[in-house]
């Protein structure tokens, strides 16, 4: 229940006052500042952590795919190598055995 008249809020901490004490009623009566709605709660979150975790798996997904084009490319590469190195040694191999 929230109490937005001052006069209420006066009176109520006045018989806090007399209850429990001053300091008492002053840790009874503080509340957050901009109000009890600013409080974060678990739904919110909740809501923040899945929002992270969508925006988390999305660049996740866009690194893999960054790698696993970079692993073929690397591959198509060591291919070529292979095949130019092959033919110099086939090369070489021929010119060896006319001699």
């Amino acid at each position: 229940m929230a109490i937005e008249d001052p006069a209420a809020r006066v009176r109520l901490r006045r018989k806090l006052e007399e209850l429990v004490g001053v300091e008492e009623a002053d840790l009874l009566m503080d509340r957050p500042p901009g109000g009890w709605s600013e409080l974060v709660t678990k739904e919110h979150l909740d809501l923040r952590l899945a929002t992270l975790e969508s925006r988390f798996d999305a660049k996740l997904d866009t690194l893999r795919a960054d790698i696993e084009r970079g692993f073929r490319d690397q591959a198509w590469r060591m291919l070529g190598a292979f095949v130019a190195f092959a033919a110099v040694l086939g090369g070489v191999f021929t010119a060896a055995v006319r001699l």
